[in-house]
């Protein structure tokens, strides 16, 4: 005869089977525009949440029933403790279901790379959707095998080269790709590789990943951010070790995965993230991107950002040569730049540098002051 202590589990299993399918109802990818006001954003855990619940919850009510024509400690024991892991998946579900998955997943070597298949919104008043294709690019999805007499590039950079604020077909990889389908009988294919806050040693990660694809040529995309975020954000150089994509930088893969993947792990990022904007802005002041632009670059302040920038791109010509591969340098410059000569000393530096490795480079800092200040762009 059952103990009435095991009746009352089996019906609180029932009943909490039945409250996480009816959770599972209401927060999923068809509802979730009623509480989410950018839905599209969190589409993946909320479709997530739903599965899981449902599965645990129907699981659940089985599990009950099953209780109540049975009396062996064992299977009550089991029950007991699936019931406990459940309730746990389940709370931790919810809550990534609450704070969402950033558009980007952690690496353990470039920090984050983009998350392959996502879908998020830019936000702003021009709202656009980041549409990431299957190698983790902001780009269309093409074949990885590279097709007979197909040209091939690889471009990388940050946000700039990403396409912040607009759509992958509206980048200028896209546009590049385009123009060379519609002046050349042969087919090319123009690879967007940027990612939003990269700078150079990531850069060169990038490009050893794009290997595969068999590029002509790379084009690596410089902004001046790139001299001084590293120092602000990566942990390995005295950084806050997390900024605006969300992703905590961790030793290991799985204590990555536990801080960036899972609702309790987004959970304690939220609260300690909170204690790092005062460090965070600190940062930013010591590594100005407006003062190392008129700063020798034999100054000490900033020697350490120079040797890593110069040792990255060292790498990446010399990788890119080592494969017979063409490679050129595309300078973006700050908009403070483009009116003041003494603010242009970074482009100085990385011509002359690029120059004596025997690689191209285009300057944009003249070209857009033109098109701004002559022409009114």
């Amino acid at each position: 005869m059952k103990s009435p202590a095991s009746q009352r589990f089996s019906s609180l299993l029932i009943a909490l089977g039945s409250a996480a399918v009816l959770s599972a109802l209401l927060i999923n990818p068809w509802t979730g525009e009623f509480y989410h006001s950018t839905v599209i954003n969190y589409q993946d855990v909320l479709a997530t949440y739903f599965s899981w619940a449902m599965i645990i919850g129907l699981l659940m009510v089985v599990n009950g029933l099953v209780l109540r024509w049975t009396t062996s400690d064992a299977i009550n024991n089991m029950s007991l403790m699936f019931a406990t892991c459940a309730l746990i998946v389940l709370s931790d579900r919810l809550l990534l279901a609450k704070f969402g998955l950033p558009l980007w997943i952690a690496d353990l070597d470039s920090h984050y790379k983009h998350r392959p298949n996502a879908i998020r919104s830019s936000g702003g008043a021009n709202d656009k959707l980041y549409r990431i294709n299957s190698y983790g690019h902001h780009d269309d999805d093409f074949p990885l095998k590279k097709g007979i007499g197909e040209f091939r590039g690889v471009m990388l950079g940050d946000s700039i080269t990403m396409g912040h604020g607009v759509t992958r077909e509206e980048t200028f990889a896209n546009q590049l790709e385009a123009l060379l389908n519609s002046k050349s009988r042969t087919s090319a294919q123009i690879i967007n590789a940027g990612v939003q806050g990269y700078a150079t040693f990531q850069e060169y990660n990038a490009f050893l990943d794009a290997l595969v694809f068999e590029p002509n040529f790379v084009s690596i995309g410089f902004c001046m951010n790139d001299l001084v975020e590293p120092f602000v954000v990566d942990q390995r150089l005295g950084g806050v070790g997390v900024d605006y994509h969300g992703i905590t930088q961790a030793s290991s893969v799985l204590t990555s995965y536990l801080l960036n993947e899972t609702g309790y792990g987004r959970l304690v990022q939220d609260l300690r993230n909170r204690h790092k904007s005062v460090e965070l802005a600190k940062r930013w002041e010591m590594f100005s991107v407006k003062e190392i632009s008129q700063t020798s670059f034999g100054d000490s302040k900033f020697s350490e950002n120079w040797r890593n920038v110069l040792s990255d791109l060292d790498r990446l010509y010399a990788a890119a040569k080592e494969r017979n591969i063409r490679i050129v340098l595309l300078i973006f410059p700050y908009t403070f730049q483009l009116a003041n000569a003494k603010f242009q000393e970074p482009q100085r530096i990385l011509s002359q540098h690029a120059k004596s490795r025997d690689v191209d480079v285009i300057d944009f800092t003249e070209a857009f002051g033109k098109l701004i200040f002559d022409e009114g762009i």
